[in-house]
């Protein structure tokens, strides 16, 4: 792996751990001790078809979702559950 791959994906783990942070923070779902792999694979999938450019992007969209009243839970639990469906704790 060249020292700019290594940087790049210094870059990204630091960006999804702040995602997770935030989704923990925010909603009290806490995703950080899933599986590293596992968790950049669906968040670099879910970017993809969303057409997000970036990890930030996405953790834009995270702290920005609104939820009507009533449907704020179901919504969040769908949100989440596609956000990392299938997720792997860490051995």
């Amino acid at each position: 792996m060249s020292s700019l791959q290594l940087i790049f994906k210094d870059k990204l783990d630091q960006d999804i751990s702040y995602l997770l942070e935030t989704v923990h923070q925010k909603y009290g779902y806490d995703f950080r001790q899933y599986s590293q792999a596992h968790v950049s694979r669906r968040i670099m999938n879910k970017m993809r078809l969303s057409g997000l450019a970036d990890v930030s992007q996405m953790q834009n969209k995270v702290v920005r979702y609104k939820f009507s009243k009533g449907t704020r839970q179901v919504q969040l639990i769908i949100l989440l559950n596609s956000f990392l469906q299938n997720c792997k704790y860490r051995t």
